[in-house]
């Protein structure tokens, strides 16, 4: 049951188990039983050395403070080389990190980017040609898996680029970007992609041909106007006990592990791959309401792991 506040619903839920109460905050994670706090979970650098130790694949990279910024970049250069990516040290949905980094002024905006959310980041290098996978394991098992595409569209022959993303736009599933209850998101054209337009030798009122895909940035964040696309039925077998894996070596009994790598039923071992980060609270509802695929009931997983352990 969902708790209301004076105004509206709040994000607090209450669980009533053999005369007992129980409050969960946005899903319950019986933590309680897990290995580690959730804040260690989300904790982008303690992780990626964590994952390091115990040999899963990640990406060569680095935490810093914001005093440390000249230092930073130097060591970035010097160690990893170009491309890079910079990120906060914690989560914010996307809105800090930067992508694809190949120059030094890009890497100082890039830092300057991510200290303006937090004073600790993280630069590490840039895995190309990969897509992201959200693969959600709950009670050690990994239930669902989606996988985010950047921001396109594809032509019909009839109508111009700003046509059809505002065609696409008015799928009533698509959210405004300052709704924060949203699964997908109008896309947005920004200076971002109006460079890739053209990159593409193409602009906003070039006529698409009939299947011409047209990427409109260059990252795929939901926020951005990425679709998200339900892959659980063709994943690997060695992916899936990748996820497992993972979790079982944190302990933890509900999270979201985002896995970078090109091909999902491929597994992870014949391909460039990478354990991006772990979440504590991951967003279920992606895989309840994918922009296609199969939906996946992960609040269904959940629920029977309540009832096993309250």
């Amino acid at each position: 049951m969902r708790t209301c506040g004076k105004y509206w619903h709040t994000n607090y839920f209450l669980g009533k188990f053999d005369k007992k109460k129980f409050f969960f905050e946005s899903l319950p994670r019986v933590d309680w039983l897990d290995k580690y706090s959730n804040s260690l979970i989300d904790d982008k650098v303690v992780v990626k050395k964590m994952l390091q130790q115990q040999h899963f694949p990640i990406l060569p990279g680095k935490g810093w403070w914001w005093w440390q910024k000249q230092q930073a970049q130097q060591w970035a250069i010097k160690h990893l080389g170009y491309p890079l990516v910079v990120k906060p040290r914690y989560g914010t949905f996307s809105r800090h990190i930067t992508t694809n980094i190949s120059n030094p002024l890009e890497l100082k905006r890039a830092i300057k980017r991510a200290i303006s959310y937090a004073p600790t980041f993280l630069i590490e290098r840039y895995l190309s040609n990969t897509s992201v996978y959200r693969g959600t394991v709950v009670d050690f098992k990994m239930v669902a898996c989606a996988k985010r595409i950047i921001a396109n569209v594809v032509g019909d022959g009839l109508h111009t680029i700003s046509e059809l993303v505002a065609i696409e736009n008015s799928n009533p599933n698509r959210s405004e970007a300052q709704e924060k209850n949203a699964v997908v998101y109008k896309i947005e054209i920004d200076n971002t992609s109006k460079k890739l337009l053209q990159q593409q030798n193409v602009k906003l009122s070039t006529i698409l041909a009939k299947d011409k895909l047209i990427w409109l940035q260059k990252d795929p964040f939901i926020r951005l106007g990425a679709d998200i696309v339900e892959v659980t039925e063709k994943v690997h077998p060695d992916n899936r006990q990748l996820f497992q894996d993972i979790a079982h070596s944190f302990g933890v009994r509900l999270t979201g592990v985002d896995l970078l790598l090109k091909d999902i039923s491929c597994s992870w071992k014949t391909q460039p791959s990478a354990i991006l980060e772990l979440n504590s609270l991951p967003g279920i509802e992606m895989h309840h309401f994918p922009s296609s695929g199969q939906a996946q009931n992960v609040a269904g997983a959940i629920v029977n792991m309540v009832l096993k352990y309250y």
